[in-house]
């Protein structure tokens, strides 16, 4: 028995941002300073004898 396995997060790679500073009187307010991780794809093969 042979299985092949495809995952894919995010296969398009778009940028996920996370969310804007929201502590009012820093230098980071307002500004998106994180994002999430990117492309993410995973290959897994099972080979039963």
């Amino acid at each position: 028995m042979k299985r092949c396995f495809l995952i894919a997060f995010n296969l398009l790679n778009q940028p996920r941002f996370g969310q804007p500073g929201g502590t009012i009187g820093t230098a980071s307010f307002g500004q998106i300073t994180t994002a999430e991780d990117g492309r993410i794809i995973q290959l897994a093969l099972k080979y039963r004898f």
